[in-house]
């Protein structure tokens, strides 16, 4: 699948002229976004590979400060690039855990310098990334464990990607026919196994699981793997492992792409 680059930049005419390369480069590029509001919502609609960031932006919020969230909430690599060729500005940077700082140069991008940082940040985001099978689920909330299980029984255990059908933020009924409320800030990792809790929201999932996972709606987060996915109905729903998932609207561009990246394109 090709990397996504989200590029954060107020001029519209270095964001033209950056994305231009970068598709020449088979990178596929989010559509402009010049203020840190505007990239939190690109994020939370579809997760990028990677962040090319201004610092001057549009809007109350620098990108320093979308440099801290980008690296404390999302979890998301990305390379300032900017005209701020100051020491104090530099330090500024150094405390948001950036991988890398381009000072911009006139009259134009040294394109080949930002392609080639891209790849090396990927391909570092890559090896840390093949080192994780999978995620760590719980057989209730944390809070219940303390309270209710003992020390010799196993209340947490791995899960790999590979087994999970879908995760869900939503109220469910177990196959014990109890009702289950989520509690704030938890999903439900459902295989074709078991039922299993993990302690995060389904935004902050979404950056720890492998491309096969799309985001279909507020409530849930599907695997597209071969041996899941069944197929598309009627273009808003999909079935996964024969059940179906509405594709809300916000999402659904995003789950044509990886369709058509993973079954579509040769």
């Amino acid at each position: 699948m090709r990397p996504r680059v989200l590029i954060v930049e107020d001029e519209a005419i270095l964001y033209d002229g950056l994305r231009t390369a970068l598709e020449k480069e088979r990178f596929v590029v989010d559509e402009y976004t010049k203020s840190y509001t505007e990239a939190i919502e690109r994020i939370t609609t579809k997760t990028p590979d990677i962040v090319l960031l201004d610092i001057d932006l549009k809007g109350d919020k620098d990108g320093l400060d979308l440099g801290k969230v980008l690296n404390t909430t999302y979890k998301i690599p990305f390379i300032y690039i900017t005209n701020l060729d100051n020491e104090t500005t530099f330090q500024q940077g150094l405390k948001t855990n950036h991988e890398h700082y381009i000072v911009k140069t006139k009259p134009s991008l040294n394109t080949k310098e930002i392609v080639r940082t891209i790849y090396t940040v990927l391909n570092k985001t890559q090896e840390k990334f093949t080192a994780q099978k999978g995620l760590m689920g719980t057989i209730d909330f944390k809070e219940n464990i303390r309270n209710n299980y003992s020390t010799n029984e196993i209340t947490r255990f791995p899960i790999n990607f590979e087994d999970i059908i879908y995760i869900t933020n939503k109220d469910f009924i177990a196959k014990n026919g109890k009702n289950i409320v989520l509690q704030d800030n938890y999903s439900c990792i459902v295989t074709k196994n078991k039922q299993v809790f993990y302690a995060s929201s389904l935004r902050n999932l979404m950056q720890f699981l492998p491309v096969t996972f799309v985001r279909v709606s507020a409530n849930f987060i599907v695997n597209l793997e071969k041996g899941n996915f069944n197929g598309l109905i009627n273009g808003s729903y999909v079935s996964i492992n024969n059940t179906k998932f509405k594709v809300e609207k916000t999402y659904k561009k995003e789950v044509q792409k990886r369709i058509t990246s993973f079954y579509l394109q040769k």
